[in-house]
């Protein structure tokens, strides 16, 4: 089933809103930051860069895609892209660069060899 345009829009209007970045102020209140990352209550977390903790926010938003792709199927598909949108546009943002230079990759070592495959060796 295919959704209205002026419903994903809104949809759209609604995620920008909700995970928006606010970059203005250039201020990180690290206390807060702290609270997206219960493990740090039971431990001193070293990140090694392989597997970390989720934080909450993104515990939640995969929790609400789970529950949709779940009961729904892919009826939702649009709203689910124009989220991933949403977040690379907010990545854009936050390393001043271009939506179109964002891409998401399956993991690390995906990443290395797609940029490794783009120099002439």
């Amino acid at each position: 089933m295919k959704r209205k345009r002026s419903e994903v829009q809104a949809f759209a209007e609604l995620a920008t809103a909700k995970y928006q970045l606010n970059l203005e102020d250039n201020v990180i209140d690290w206390h807060e930051w702290r609270k997206q990352f219960p493990v740090t209550e039971k431990y001193i977390y070293l990140n090694h860069a392989g597997i970390a903790p989720l934080p909450l926010r993104v515990h939640q938003a995969m929790g609400h895609f789970l529950d949709d792709a779940t009961n729904n199927g892919a009826v939702n598909s649009d709203r689910w892209e124009v989220t991933a949108e949403t977040c690379r546009a907010n990545a854009a943002k936050l390393i001043n660069g271009a939506v179109h230079e964002i891409a998401f990759m399956k993991n690390t070592s995906q990443g290395i060899i797609i940029a490794a495959n783009g120099i002439d060796w």
